[in-house]
Formats: structure tokens, C-alpha cells, sequence
């Protein structure tokens, strides 16, 4: 039979990701979106936006390991953050865009079923955005990525939809003669 303390550890979940989203909320509060290897999640950190809160380490596309305690079915509510990395080079104002929309993309396809294979992909995408001469080429080819292990890609081989004929089959996306 299960102990009352054992329900109560249960609350209690350790996770690791990369921070995709936050937003202040009144009091302080600061409701924060990550990205897991298990899928996307939303805590709330109370009190985040204080000077001697754990903001700093709380920023955008900062790779953490922190605590949620969930209680019912409300959002999950911050307990502890510690700093495991962050990528140097996501500052600059373009690269900052690209690296938001593929963490949005991300975001958005990381069910518990394709985050798995989303995740690496995200996190190789942010490294190539923060890094390469031309972030715009990680960008495109970490989206087409994401948007594959989310299970969208379509297929780009065979009959299909014919762009050019307007033409719709079932086999696939053809963009034209090979």
C-alpha cells in the first residue's frame, strides 16, 4: 500500500531542457516553456523576475536541469534551476531570430512520441545557428529536421501532388520533372 509520503515525492519531477519560452506575469512570476527530451513543458517560477531570483540563469536558450512540483492539474511550478550550459553567439540580433523560430517549431511539434528524436536535432540546430558564418543554413536544415521527426516531413520522390497540373495523389509531394 502506498504511503502518503510517496504521493507526495511523486510531485516531484527532475528535468532537463532547453529554455524556449518565457513571459513575466504580475507578482514577479515568470511562466517559462522548455524543451525536453520527454516533450515541451510550461512551469511557473515564482518570484523569477527578482533581482536575486534565478532569472539569470532562466534566459533564453539556456540549457538547465531543474525541479517542477505539480500539484493536480494546474501548471507545474519551479523549484530549483541550475545553469548546465548556454550557447555564446545567440545575442546577435539576427541569429536570435532564427534560433526563436526554430525553438518555436520545436516547441510546437515536441509531442512525448517525436521529442526523442526532436531534441538532438534542436539542440545541433541552436549550435549551428550560434556558430556557423551563415546561420540561415543551420536554420534550414535543422527545421527541415524538426519538422521530420515531428512526422510532417512530406515525401519528395514519385507522383504526388503536381504542383504545376494542380494533380493530387497519394504517394507523396512532386515539385516537378526529375
Amino acid at each position: 500500500m502506498p504511503s502518503a509520503y510517496t504521493g507526495m515525492v511523486e510531485r516531484y519531477r527532475l528535468e532537463e531542457g532547453i529554455v524556449v519560452g518565457r513571459k513575466a506575469l504580475p507578482q514577479g512570476d515568470l511562466l517559462l516553456r522548455f524543451l525536453t527530451p520527454k516533450g515541451s513543458l510550461e512551469a511557473v517560477a515564482k518570484k523569477g523576475l527578482r533581482p536575486t531570483g534565478r532569472s539569470g540563469r532562466l534566459s533564453l536558450f539556456h540549457h538547465v536541469r531543474f525541479q517542477v512540483y505539480a500539484k493536480g492539474e494546474g501548471l507545474p511550478t519551479l523549484t530549483q534551476a541550475e545553469l548546465v550550459g548556454r550557447l555564446h553567439g545567440l545575442e546577435e540580433p539576427r541569429r536570435f531570430l532564427l534560433a526563436s523560430f526554430l525553438a518555436e517549431l520545436a516547441y510546437r511539434l515536441a509531442s512525448p512520441e517525436a521529442a526523442p528524436r526532436l531534441y538532438p536535432v534542436f539542440v545541433s540546430g541552436l549550435r549551428g545557428i550560434a556558430k556557423h558564418q551563415e546561420p540561415l543554413l543551420p536554420l534550414v536544415w535543422a527545421g527541415w529536421r524538426v519538422v521530420k521527426a515531428g512526422g510532417l516531413a512530406p515525401s519528395l520522390l514519385g507522383p504526388g501532388l503536381h504542383l504545376r497540373q494542380g494533380r493530387l495523389g497519394q504517394e507523396g509531394v512532386y515539385l516537378g520533372e526529375a
